[in-house]
């Protein structure tokens, strides 16, 4: 885990959420990634929508495109590979979908952030 000039523990979390449009759920998410950014932390939310994702990104978060149902290899490697890049220490998924992708690409690309549901 890394820590920043005071010492204090700084957590990198990936949000992943299912669904084609920002709704009441997903609104949730985006609220606590602004407070958790707010406090020094890094926060990466992936969706499974394109728009949702587009949406994400213009209201200044980093959003990572997640593939959809149709393509499970394709999501587990979109999870791992945000896993990676972003030295995820945390992955919440929000729907029972994405928590499968990522235990999958928890246990097959050996990415071993903490994962939630």
């Amino acid at each position: 885990m890394a820590r920043d000039g005071a010492g204090a523990a700084v957590l990198n979390l990936l949000f992943l959420i299912d669904g084609a449009r920002i709704e009441v759920g997903e609104a949730q998410v985006l609220r606590l990634a602004s407070a958790l950014r707010s406090r020094g932390h890094g926060v990466v939310i992936g969706a499974s929508g394109r728009s949702a994702a587009d949406e994400i990104a213009s209201r200044g978060h980093t959003a990572q495109r997640i593939p959809g149902g149709s393509n499970p290899p394709g999501a587990v490697a979109a999870i791992a590979r945000a896993c990676r890049e972003h030295s995820i220490d945390l992955v919440d998924a929000h729907s029972l979908q994405m928590l499968l992708f990522a235990g999958s690409a928890r246990g097959l690309r050996r990415v071993k952030p903490a994962l939630v549901a």
